[in-house]
This record gives C-alpha cells, structure tokens and sequence, in this order.
C-alpha cells in the first residue's frame, strides 16, 4: 500500500511516529512529527483506505477527516500547535478518484491541510519491486529516492518526460511523493563535462567526431594566423 511506503520515507526523513489507538477500522492511519532537536512545530497524517473507491475518499472528506481531526487534537501527546499546522495526505487509487473530488479535497480550507497523492497498481507494483530488488530492507532517505530517480543516466528522466514505458511505473509514483510531501526532494543529477562531451559526440557522423576531436585538440593560445591555419587543414 502507498501509506507504508510513505512510511518508509517519513521515519527515514527526521520524524518520528506517534503511537496511537484511533480505532478506525478499515484504514490504515499513521501520525507523524519532525524530531525533537528540528524544533518544527508541525504534523503530518497519512490516511488510505484499505477498499479504495470513490466512497471510501468522499467518507474521509465529508466525515472522517473531522474525526481524525478531534481525536488527534485531544491526545496527550499531541501539542496545541497541531490545530494549526497539521498536513493530512491522502493516498487514492487514480482510477477511483475523479479530478473533481481531488480538487474539492485539496482546496478544503477546513481542519487538516490536505494533500491527495493518487496510484496506479502498477506504480506500486512497480516501486516495491525496484526497493527489493536494491534492498528489501530499503530506508527510503532524500538520498536513495534520488539515487533510484536518477538511475540509468537520465534516460529514465527522458522516457518519463515522453510519456513512454514509466507513465505507470515507480519513476512516476516518486515523482508524485516528492511533489506533495515538503521534506523530500528531487535533486537531478548534475551533467559532468565528461558526459556532455559523450553525448554531442553520439549524434555527430564520423567524419564530423574527426574534425571535432581536432578542433579540441587547437591550442587557444596560438596566434590567430595559426588558428585559422589550423581551421583550414581540418
């Protein structure tokens, strides 16, 4: 399910979880806050249905967001600021959640603050086959979410951007997470000369690497008469 997989990001991002007895069956809740020594004064809840439907998220937004709300506010644990800056994100499978609930949700001034991240199957499938293919145990740190976004020398990026073979893969879930939860983010992998150097050599001819790898051989402190020698014998 995506909440466990938020899960995973959450406590490998500097928060903790909150044990807590909320006894709403059917959902899979789980309530989080930075560490202590951060000093941020937020909270954050991760809802999914476990029967996804349209029903099951227009019950959280009609009925159960307000639930959740007054149970987590009157625990022991939870501090007065919680009613103030409190994020609840909402997982929803995309074939079962119209556009125009999303939008309703997330525009809700009410309670929570509330972010919709919506799946596929197979981005799920997908996803958890990558993490157990790296690691079954994968902590899904800043650092990792990134090292599986930038995987394949950007060609991932590039399919992704041309809407081919990762519109419904784990690349596009990732994409989706980092976007709604403000603590991960996606950073692109930086091009090295080296590389750009490879990729304008792919897409020349032959003939055009030869005069190219000359032209980079001209030594720029040469006279300009020895240049344009030079230019002209290529």
């Amino acid at each position: 399910m995506l909440s466990e997989i938020l899960r995973n990001i959450f406590l490998n991002h500097d928060l903790s979880e909150i044990p807590m007895k909320l006894n709403i069956e059917n959902y899979m809740i789980f309530v989080f806050e930075p560490l202590p020594e951060l000093k941020k004064q937020e909270y954050y809840v991760i809802i999914e249905s476990m029967e996804q439907s349209e029903e099951a998220t227009n019950f959280i937004f009609d009925e159960l967001s307000d639930l959740l709300f007054e149970k987590i506010r009157i625990s022991d644990n939870i501090e007065s600021y919680f009613v103030k800056n409190c994020t609840l994100i909402i997982c929803c499978e995309k074939s079962k959640t119209s556009n125009k609930l999303i939008l309703s949700i997330e525009e809700d001034p009410y309670n929570f603050k509330k972010n919709i991240i919506t799946y596929t199957k197979g981005e799920i499938t997908s996803l958890n086959e990558t993490i157990n293919k790296t690691d079954s145990t994968l902590k899904l740190t800043n650092e990792q979410i990134n090292n599986i976004l930038n995987g394949e020398s950007g060609n991932l990026f590039r399919s992704f951007k041309e809407k081919s073979s990762n519109i419904n893969s784990y690349y596009s879930l990732l994409l989706k997470i980092v976007s709604k939860v403000p603590f991960a983010t996606y950073q692109p992998a930086k091009k090295s000369l080296h590389d750009l150097d490879g990729d304008i050599e792919k897409e020349l001819t032959k003939e055009q690497q030869i005069l190219y790898l000359k032209a980079l051989d001209i030594d720029l402190n040469a006279s300009d008469k020895e240049i344009e020698d030079l230019i002209l014998n290529l």
